[in-house]
């Protein structure tokens, strides 16, 4: 089940993508259960995980069907209920922001 951001989750990522557009290392947002960061590091601290953790499931392996549980950050309770669907649907992802897509909007 994917969870939609709520109004002022929405806001915080419109206004922090001004201040961070303007650095040559943002690249985009990393989308966890629990919010929206601008790096992985950031979103790693928050979940209590590596940064690599955080890239695999938003970037690398996104559409990947989860078949084991071992290293999830969740309690067991929720792990059973992961098995058979992808990181994307558990909402997991990477919104990349870029110049040309900013102008436009």
């Amino acid at each position: 089940m994917v969870k939609k951001r709520s109004h002022q989750s929405r806001e915080n990522v419109i206004a922090a993508k001004s201040i961070f557009s303007t650095s040559r290392f943002y690249k985009g947002w990393y989308v966890t259960p629990i919010g929206c960061f601008y790096s992985s590091e950031e979103a790693g601290k928050a979940l209590g995980c590596d940064g690599q953790i955080i890239i695999k499931r938003c970037i690398k392996a996104n559409n990947n069907v989860i078949k084991s549980t071992k290293s999830c950050i969740l309690d067991v309770d929720d792990r059973v209920l992961m098995i058979g669907q992808t990181w994307k649907e558990l909402g997991w992802g990477f919104y990349e922001w870029s110049v040309e897509a900013n102008e436009q909007s």
